[in-house]
């Protein structure tokens, strides 16, 4: 049974205010990440990285981005349509 594949795609200026409201995030170097979900697990990342990137480097900051695209993903479950996104102070824009 093939299962229907969604994607949450982080992009570059997304990337950005995550980097400027996380300065921590270790995200440096990255341009643009997507992950790919089945039956409400992700079973795929793939990452567009500058020459300069270091894998190592971003791992825990993909682990980081992995969780907000589970609530991302989540919350268009609830809402189909939307695009939800989650500010660092909690407040929301839709």
């Amino acid at each position: 049974m093939r299962h229907k594949l969604s994607r949450v795609k982080f992009t570059a200026p997304q990337l950005a205010m995550l980097r400027q409201a996380y300065p921590n995030s270790k995200l440096e170097g990255i341009t643009e990440v997507n992950f790919w979900f089945a039956n409400g697990k992700i079973v795929d990342c793939t990452a567009a990285m500058v020459d300069d990137g270091d894998e190592t480097t971003i791992r825990p900051g993909l682990v980081r981005l992995a969780a907000k695209a589970c609530r991302i993903y989540t919350a268009r479950k609830r809402q189909p349509g939307s695009n939800v996104l989650q500010f660092p102070k909690g407040e929301t824009a839709a």
